[in-house]
């Protein structure tokens, strides 16, 4: 016998953060923003099924092909 939850508000997740998590797992680049949408049953976007670099990884170049570390 399985216990039916989905009608006691107590045990459901909080919209707030179900959003947050959601947005952290797309701005981490680990999910793309239509997979978070899926979760979130929302329609899938155009030009949405790209992972996210974050600013604090990506180069600032505007020529990937520079920068990097300092010469010794």
């Amino acid at each position: 016998m399985e216990a039916i939850t989905s009608n006691v508000s107590a045990l459901q997740p909080d919209l707030d953060q179900i959003a947050k998590y959601h947005s952290t797992l797309v701005n981490g680049g680990i999910i793309t923003p239509n997979e978070a949408r899926k979760e979130l049953r929302y329609d899938p976007k155009p030009d949405s099924d790209t992972l996210r670099i974050p600013a604090n990884i990506a180069g600032s170049a505007a020529d990937p092909s520079q920068g990097g570390r300092p010469k010794q």
